[in-house]
C-alpha cells in the first residue's frame, strides 16, 4: 500500500473513532438516565404498594406504577443494547487503528531498508544522482511516521517518535547516535521555537467564557443557557448585525424531531439561577424540577404509540401518557425556533420542557419556523450564479458566462470597482471572488479596484492609455489625422506598459501605485487590486499543481495550495499595509526568532518562503489563517494581531468575525 493511501486511511479511522466515541457518550447518558427512571419507577411502585387500607389492601394505583416499572426496564434495555453496539463499535475501530499502525511499521522497516541501499549509492561515482530520491523517500516516511503517532495518540497511546532525513532515521529523544549533529541541531532549533511560541502565544489566549451554575446546566454571559455550540451562537448575538444575516421566514413552521442541546438562547434571569424553584414553579403551581423531568421521561414512549398507528388525539386523553403527549407533541404548544449555522435558536414558549428533555437525553418535536445565515461570499456568488443559470446561461457551461456572472457580482457588492476575470478558469476567478469579498467583508476600508485576469487587466489599461494619449495629441496637433498619430500613441503605451509585464513566472501580481502624479499614474492606478496570469489560472488543476509542490517542499504554508490561498497572500499585504503590522513589536520579535531557525524548521513552523522578510513572513501568515482550518501557532498568532491592532484603530466598529482556524 502507497503512504498516501496509508496516510488517508489513518485519517479515517482517527475520524471513525471520534464518531465512535461520541455514539458511546450519547448512548452512556441514555443508559444512565434509563437507570434513573427505574429507580424512579421503583420507589412509585413501592409507595403505592404501601398506601393501605384499614384491612392491609393496597389502595395505591399499584398497576399503573408497575407498568411504568416495565416501560423504564424496556428503555433501559433498549439503551444498554445501543449502549453495547457503540462500545463494540468503538473496539473494532481501536483494533483497525492497530492494524494500521503495524501497516506504517511495515511500511517504514521496508523503506529504511531502501534508504540504506541508496546510502551505498551515494558513495559511488554519480552517487548524487541519489540524493533527489533520498530526500523524497525521507518525506515519504515522515509523512507515514505522523500518521502512525497521531493513530497511537488518538487511542491515548505513545511511542517513540522518528525523524527521517537524507540517509538517517532518527528517534526523538532517544540519544542516538547516527547522524547525531543534525538530529540535536534540529532538536535544539525546534525547542526554541517551542518554547518562543509559548512564551509569547501565551499572551493571547483563546476566549474564555465564566459560568454559573442552574442544577446541572451552565449558565454563561448574558444569562444564556450553555448548549452544544454556545460560542458560535454568544458570537452571532454579540455582533448581529441584520445586514450581515439572511433571515427566511416559512410560510408555514416545519415540524422536526432535534437534540435539545442543540438549541441556543434560552435565557434565565439573575432571581431563577439563585432560586431553581422560581424557575421551575413559573407556569405550574407546585412545578419542579423533577416533575417536569417525569413529563419528558415519557418521550420515547409516547414516540413509539405513535410510530405504531396511535393517534395523538387519543394520547392527549391517556391519563399517564396524556401530559407529556400535549406538552411535547401538540403541534399547537411545541417550542418554535429558527434553524441558523451549527444551531437552533429559541423563539417562544418551552424553556422549561426543553431544559427537561435535555436533562433527560431525549430528543423532542419542535416547529422550525425559518433559517438564519450569515451572508458568506459563496452565498452571495451561488445565488447570483443560480440566478444567471436560470436566465442566462440555460444550465450551460460556458465558461466566458460563469466569470461574467462573477464579475458583475464583484462590483455590484462593492468587493472591487473593476473585474474582469479574461479566460481564467471560472473556479479560479470564484477563489479570487470569494478571497477578496470575504477579507472586505472583514476589512471594508481596504480599497480594491481590479480583481481578474492580469492579462485582461493589462488590456484594459493599455486600452485607457491609447484613448488618453490619442486625445492629448489631438489636441496638441489638430492637423493630423490618427493614422499618423498612431505611431507615436502606441510607442508611449508600450513603454508605459513594460512597467505592467507579465513575467512567465510570475502566478499572480498584486498591483499598488499609491501616487498618481500624473496621467499615466493615474490611468494604472484604477486597476489596483489583484490579478492572476492566465497561463497559470485558465486550468484549475494545474494552478493546485504548481502551488502544491511548493507546499510539498516547505515552500508554502499547509493547504495554501489554491487560487484563493495565492489571493490571500496577497491581501495579506494589503491588511498589514492597512493596520501598520510591520511595525508591530510582537510581530516584529516573532519574525526574528523564526529567522534564526533553519530552514527545515521554519517550513514545519510557517514555511521557507516567509523567511524573505517581514512583509512576505506576514502574508504567508494571513494566508495560512485563512485557508488551513487547522493552522499552526505562528500564522495563528500574527493573524490575531492583525485583527487585534484593525480594532484598535476603529473601536468604534463592529469587531472583525475571526473566520479561519
Amino acid at each position: 500500500m502507497k503512504i498516501r493511501e496509508l496516510t488517508q486511511k489513518a485519517e479515517n479511522l482517527i475520524e471513525q473513532g471520534e464518531n465512535a466515541k461520541q455514539r458511546q457518550i450519547h448512548y452512556q447518558q441514555q443508559a444512565n438516565s434509563a437507570r434513573a427512571q427505574v429507580m424512579s419507577a421503583y420507589a412509585r411502585l413501592e409507595a403505592a404498594a404501601s398506601e393501605t387500607d384499614e384491612e392491609g389492601n393496597p389502595i395505591g394505583d399499584v398497576s399503573g406504577a408497575r407498568a411504568e416499572v416495565y416501560a423504564a426496564q424496556a428503555l433501559l434495555e433498549s439503551a444498554e443494547v445501543n449502549l453495547a453496539e457503540a462500545n463494540q463499535q468503538l473496539e473494532i475501530v481501536g483494533r483497525r487503528k492497530l492494524d494500521a499502525v503495524h501497516e506504517i511499521e511495515r511500511y517504514e522497516n521496508v523503506e529504511e531498508s531502501n534508504m540504506s541501499k541508496l546510502a551505498e549509492l551515494q558513495k559511488k561515482r554519480f552517487g548524487a544522482n541519489a540524493n533527489a530520491f533520498m530526500a523524497d523517500l525521507a518525506a515519504r516516511m515522515n509523512s507515514g511516521e505522523q500518521a502512525r503517532q497521531q493513530l497511537l495518540h488518538s487511542m491515548g497511546m505513545s511511542a517513540l517518535a522518528k525523524s527521517y532525513s537524507a540517509g538517517s532515521a532518527v528517534g526523538v529523544g532517544n540519544g542516538s547516535p547516527g547522524n547525531s549533529s543534525f538530529a540535536s541541531a534540529e532538536k535544539a532549533n525546534e525547542s526554541g521555537v517551542k518554547s518562543f511560541f509559548g512564551s509569547l502565544l501565551g499572551m493571547r489566549k483563546k476566549r474564555e467564557f465564566t459560568y454559573r451554575q442552574f442544577g446541572t446546566f451552565e449558565i454563561g454571559s448574558h444569562g444564556f443557557v450553555k448548549g452544544n455550540n454556545f460560542e458560535g451562537y454568544l458570537n452571532d448575538w454579540e455582533g448581529h448585525d441584520p445586514t450581515q444575516f439572511r433571515t427566511n421566514m416559512f410560510d408555514a413552521p416545519e415540524l422536526r424531531t432535534i437534540n435539545p442541546s442543540d438549541i441556543e438562547g434560552i435565557s434565565l434571569g439573575d432571581n431563577d439561577i439563585a432560586d431553581p424553584a422560581i424557575f421551575w414553579s413559573q407556569h405550574m403551581t407546585g412545578g419542579t424540577e423533577n416533575s417536569f423531568k417525569e413529563i419528558a421521561a415519557l418521550i420515547p414512549e409516547v414516540q413509539k404509540e405513535l410510530s405504531m398507528g396511535r393517534s395523538l388525539d387519543d394520547l392527549i386523553e391517556d391519563p399517564r401518557l396524556g401530559k407529556c403527549a400535549s406538552l411535547y407533541f401538540d403541534p399547537a404548544n411545541m417550542p418554535e425556533v429558527i434553524e441558523c449555522d451549527g444551531y437552533y435558536e429559541f423563539q417562544s414558549n418551552g424553556r422549561h420542557r426543553i431544559l427537561a428533555a435535555r436533562e433527560m437525553g431525549y430528543d423532542m418535536p419542535v416547529k422550525v419556523i425559518g433559517t438564519r445565515n450569515r451572508i458568506t461570499a459563496d452565498g452571495i456568488l451561488n445565488e447570483n450564479m443560480g440566478k444567471a443559470s436560470a436566465s442566462t446561461i440555460h444550465n450551460t457551461e460556458v465558461n466566458a458566462k460563469k466569470n461574467s456572472v462573477i464579475a458583475s457580482t464583484a462590483t455590484t457588492y462593492g468587493f472591487s470597482a473593476r473585474a474582469d476575470f479574461g479566460n481564467l478558469d471560472s473556479r479560479t476567478s470564484k477563489d479570487v471572488f470569494v478571497a477578496v469579498a470575504e477579507t472586505k467583508q472583514m476589512f471594508p476600508e481596504l480599497n480594491m479596484q481590479f480583481i481578474g485576469s492580469a492579462q485582461a487587466r493589462n488590456q484594459a489599461i493599455e486600452n485607457d492609455l491609447r484613448k488618453e494619449y490619442l486625445s492629448a495629441y489631438r489636441r496638441h496637433y489638430p492637423g493630423a489625422s490618427d493614422a499618423e498619430l498612431l505611431p507615436f500613441v502606441n510607442q508611449q503605451v508600450s513603454e508605459d506598459m513594460s512597467y505592467l509585464h507579465i513575467e512567465n513566472g510570475t502566478i499572480a501580481q498584486s498591483l499598488y501605485v499609491p501616487n498618481t502624479s500624473s496621467m499615466t499614474e493615474d490611468i494604472i492606478a484604477r486597476y489596483n487590486g489583484i490579478s492572476i496570469n492566465e497561463s497559470y489560472g485558465s486550468s484549475y488543476e494545474h494552478f493546485k499543481r504548481v502551488k502544491q509542490s511548493d507546499v510539498d517542499a516547505g515552500w508554502k504554508p499547509i493547504n495554501c495550495n489554491t487560487p484563493k490561498a495565492t489571493v490571500d497572500h496577497e491581501l495579506g499585504h494589503q491588511v498589514a499595509k492597512l493596520v501598520d503590522a510591520h511595525n508591530d513589536p510582537d510581530i516584529n520579535e516573532l519574525f526574528g526568532r523564526f529567522s534564526q531557525i533553519d530552514a527545515q524548521n521554519q517550513s514545519k513552523v510557517l514555511s521557507g518562503y516567509a523567511a524573505t522578510n517581514i512583509h512576505e513572513f506576514i502574508a504567508e501568515s494571513w494566508s495560512e489563517y485563512r485557508n488551513n482550518p487547522k493552522c499552526r501557532d505562528c500564522a495563528k498568532f500574527v493573524a490575531t494581531r492583525m485583527i487585534e491592532l484593525y480594532e484598535a484603530k476603529n473601536p468604534k466598529k463592529k469587531k472583525v468575525l475571526r473566520r479561519g482556524c
